[in-house]
């Protein structure tokens, strides 16, 4: 295929697709009219001239056109062809219509500003373009809502035969059916304005409201319920105009297919779950807590304005903090020494070091780069991979300015480094990337990147990189065991600190009683220190989340191992389909352009992994099938033992449960098919079929 250089996969996404909803959306021009020749030609009614049943139609269909602009449809091709918004202060003359459309105008502005806040996405998730039209209207909402409910519980009042409210109109002709209607357009304002208080509590209270979210949340489901009652509805002609951008603005494609009533509420509902969701993030105090929180999103199909929501709530306007009230400083040490075992004091070090203003910056860039890589996980994923191929660069530099960091607060401590001993901070950030680089390969999945013949190529490269990370574990752990005794850098120990000291009385309060120090029994010291106890260097620990995190990243790699042993054992009896033959790319040029993005972020900081390797690593492996089988099926069962263990860990979170009980499905089915069909592999007709489930492989053989 002849194609220019600059269009890569990543533009190629951006392309017109033929067909598709969003990108090339058609347009048809017969009888488009514009709102002034619509009212001079008196084709269009006011809203106080509306029927019942238009009211609850026009309600109804406004109601589908926000969902439709929340999944990415522009404005033109949504809301703004109902033409009451194109000037509602002249069209929207009755207290009904009114307020729900205003209410509607209100909730779409609250929406964009937190899309627009988050920064976190693209045209393809949100077209924020509003066409010169308003959102913002200086109208006080809560008494256009009070008018409205108002007037409703006087009709309300006159069907109960209440003769003082007798000159009320009636909004139909059928009284047996008059309370139905009054109900079912009550509702829809309730639920409009109930939805408008949800997001002006996220919107003005973020964090410090989201027990007033869970408290009102309740009230959704009832008025749900009698929104799914069947009530008669239609829309009069000319109110909505697909096509009337085409009139108006010529370069825009129009002509949308409007999602149904019924589908919209299931919509809504989904977003009350969303926001359920959200009013647990005060529980999150990790990196890896609100990594797997986005992650549980991701699963849950959570729609933009969730995640935008959640993407304000986190990346608050402090810089310094999340959630409003969590330092950076301390999920970047909290994550250190979580990963490494890395001492905080080696990034809260204090100011009488010469190293404290390079820490700070280094915990600071750390922390910019997590929130930027939280950001990113709530994109869409072909986006998402992109700006994760991105962002390794960042990573990249960190790590390198870690290796000399480790070299350089050794040195300040008297310590000498050598390859014997670990360099904490490195292979943290090492980790880091590695997870990013696996990751990205992940998605392919998801988007359906890899053909057949490529995944047992795309698992030796997740299973390598993998295992570059076990075995800085595996030597963390190996060290700690073999140096019990030895002590963390004992920076406080070589630096003399007087920026925290003050003279006090070494017994505190002045009045003790029998067990206080006489008086005038004063002594200067370390406000740190504990009176009459002299300080002594700390040991190195192995921590419980040290301990999961080893163990996580050993199943991981396991499962990994066990999966590419089985897909070798495949491709040496044939079972696997063979690559496609191209007279421009042989194997090693595909494999080359397939791991591009991925190899050329990570030179010089691991191994590099070549087609060679992965050519030798199945030219050893021809002669033994059936140990590879074998090999499989234990690393199979010893996944499902350790995810076990993992999910009776105590810090493990609910979401991280959900991931676990994933890969202990997919290596159970695995174990179960081989163990049934281990003798068969080699037999004709039994055919390999690949199944994805959040990204693991399930493998199952059936008879062709």
């Amino acid at each position: 295929m002849l194609r220019d250089d600059e269009l890569t996969l990543y533009t190629a996404m951006s392309c017109i697709e033929l067909m598709d909803r969003k990108t090339d959306s058609g347009s048809m021009m017969d009888n488009i009219y514009t709102l002034p020749e619509l009212l001079q030609g008196n084709l269009i009614p006011f809203a106080a001239d509306l029927s019942a049943d238009q009211i609850i139609g026009i309600m109804d269909k406004v109601f589908s056109l926000e969902f439709m602009w929340y999944d990415g449809t522009s404005l033109a091709q949504s809301l703004w062809t109902c033409l009451y918004f194109h000037n509602p202060e002249t069209m929207l003359n009755d207290h009904i219509l009114r307020a729900y459309l205003f209410l509607t105008l209100k909730k779409a502005l609250l929406i964009k500003k937190f899309i627009d806040e988050a920064a976190a996405f693209d045209d393809e998730d949100f077209l924020p373009k509003t066409f010169g039209f308003k959102l913002d209207y200086d109208i006080d909402i809560d008494e256009l809502y009070d008018n409205a409910i108002d007037l409703l519980n006087k009709m309300e009042q006159k069907c109960a035969g209440n003769e003082e409210f007798n000159d009320i109109p009636s909004l139909q002709e059928d009284p047996d059916l008059e309370l139905s209607y009054i109900r079912a357009i009550e509702s829809r304002l309730t639920l409009s304005k109930e939805i408008l208080n949800i997001l002006t509590i996220f919107q003005n209270e973020r964090n410090s409201g989201l027990n007033s979210v869970k408290h009102d949340l309740p009230k959704f489901e009832d008025i749900i319920e009698q929104l799914k009652s069947p009530i008669q509805s239609s829309v009069p002609e000319y109110i909505f105009q697909d096509d009337i951008f085409r009139r108006l603005f010529p370069d825009v494609n129009t002509t949308k297919e409007c999602i149904s009533f019924e589908d919209s509420i299931a919509r809504q509902e989904k977003l009350v779950e969303g926001w359920e969701m959200l009013t647990s993030v005060y529980k999150l105090k990790s990196i890896n807590q609100i990594e797997c929180f986005v992650y549980s999103m991701e699963r849950k199909n959570c729609d933009t304005l969730t995640k935008a929501i959640f993407v304000n709530l986190f990346n608050s306007d402090n810089s310094n903090v999340i959630f409003e009230n969590i330092p950076i400083s301390e999920i970047v040490t909290k994550d250190g020494a979580n990963t490494y075992g890395l001492p905080k004091k080696h990034m809260l070090l204090s100011v009488n070091t010469p190293l404290n203003e390079e820490v700070c910056d280094i915990v600071e860039k750390i922390g910019k780069c997590m929130i930027d890589y939280i950001k990113i996980l709530c994109s869409n994923p072909s986006r998402r991979r992109m700006k994760l191929t991105d962002c390794l660069i960042e990573w990249k530099y960190l790590l390198i300015i870690g290796d000399l960091y480790d070299i350089e607060i050794s040195k300040l401590a008297n310590i000498t480094v050598d390859d014997k001993k670990p360099h904490r901070f490195y292979m943290w950030m090492a980790d880091w990337i590695v997870k990013i680089s696996v990751y990205v390969l992940r998605l392919g999945f998801d988007l359906e990147l890899y053909d057949d013949h490529e995944y047992i190529i795309v698992y030796w490269y997740i299973y390598s990189l993998l295992n570059q990370i076990r075995s800085h574990h595996n030597f963390m752990m190996e060290y700690n065991k073999k140096y019990p005794n030895e002590i963390i850098l004992p920076i406080q120990n070589n630096v003399q600190n007087n920026t925290n000291t003050s003279n006090r009385k070494r017994g505190g309060r002045r009045n003790r009683g029998k067990r206080g120090r006489k008086k005038g029994n004063t002594q200067t010291r370390n406000v740190n220190q504990r009176p009459g106890k002299k300080r002594k260097p700390k040991k190195i620990k192995i921590t419980e989340s040290f301990l999961n995190k080893n163990l996580a990243i050993n199943t991981e790699a396991r499962y990994y191992n066990g999966v590419l042993n089985l897909l070798i054992a495949l491709k040496i009896i044939g079972k696997l389909p063979e690559a496609p033959d191209f007279t421009f790319g042989s194997p090693q040029t595909r494999f080359e352009a397939r791991f591009e993005i991925i190899d050329e972020k990570l030179a010089n900081i691991l191994p590099r992994l070549t087609y060679d390797k992965f050519s030798e690593l199945i030219e050893v492996s021809k002669a033994s099938i059936a140990d590879l089988v074998e090999s499989s099926m234990k690393f199979f069962n010893q996944v499902k033992i350790d995810t076990k263990k993992l999910m009776q860990k105590r810090d493990v979170i609910t979401v991280q449960v959900e991931e676990l009980k994933q890969l202990m499905m997919a290596s159970l089915n695995n174990y179960m098919q081989l163990q049934l069909n281990s003798t068969k592999l080699n037999t004709p007709g039994v055919e390999p079929i690949f199944l994805f489930s959040n990204n693991f492989l399930h493998i199952k053989f059936e008879n062709q």
